[in-house]
């Protein structure tokens, strides 16, 4: 998940800078955003909200671990 990930964590850091974020995600989409997020906070980044649509966060714990 963090290679699938790595692309968009560039190009939000780049268009985002220290702005609040909010992102969306849609089924598997959903997961990405929120590890998306997960990153972006890590570097310092602000995430005001995670969406996720149709997606199943219990099955995160299998893409994270």
């Amino acid at each position: 998940m963090e290679q699938l990930v790595e692309p968009y964590l560039d190009a939000l850091r780049a268009h985002a800078g220290s702005s609040h974020c909010i992102l969306v995600g849609h089924c598997f989409a959903g997961l990405m955003a929120f590890e998306l997020a997960r990153r972006f906070q890590e570097v310092g980044g602000s995430i005001g909200k995670v969406i996720l649509l149709d997606s199943a966060p219990l099955l995160l714990g299998l893409f994270l671990s």
